[in-house]
């Protein structure tokens, strides 16, 4: 269908997740899958990717509300939240709206530990990670 070497692969066909070829001289880029055919334009591929961070975002933030929801916050911190947890740390700059996996590893884990040290009863995120699994686990 395509000389695939011709074209530059960008993204991953939604339908099929096979690569997608922009298409020379377009006025405005438009990607066509080099197996099923079908074709999105970019204005769509951003509004997908903006739709799956927001998700994503959504899906991480639920998933940290219960693993460390109020009472397990008050019983092994000195916090009543972790959004509280999240906002009092001088590493992070923002609310657990802003909060990501990608947040809590861009930071060095001897400056993350100290805070959970400081401010908890473990001695490290990780001990601070465990405990608020097995605690999710046994609900």
């Amino acid at each position: 269908m395509f000389n695939e070497q011709e074209y530059e692969t960008k993204i991953r066909c939604p339908d099929c997740g096979k690569p997608m070829y922009s298409l020379k001289g377009a006025i405005s880029p438009i990607y066509v899958c080099s197996c099923c055919g079908a074709s999105i334009d970019e204005k769509t591929i951003q509004e997908q990717k903006e739709r799956q961070k927001s998700t994503n975002n959504d899906e991480e933030q639920s998933l940290l509300r219960n693993l460390f929801p109020n009472h397990f916050m008050k019983k092994y911190t000195e916090f009543s939240d972790f959004n509280e947890f999240i906002t009092q740390c001088k590493f992070f700059d923002s609310s657990i709206d802003n909060f990501s996996k990608e947040t809590i590893t861009n930071i060095p884990e001897r400056k993350i530990n100290k805070y959970v040290r400081e401010n908890t009863c473990f001695i490290t995120w990780d001990q601070m990670f465990e405990k608020a699994v097995e605690c999710y686990l046994k609900m």
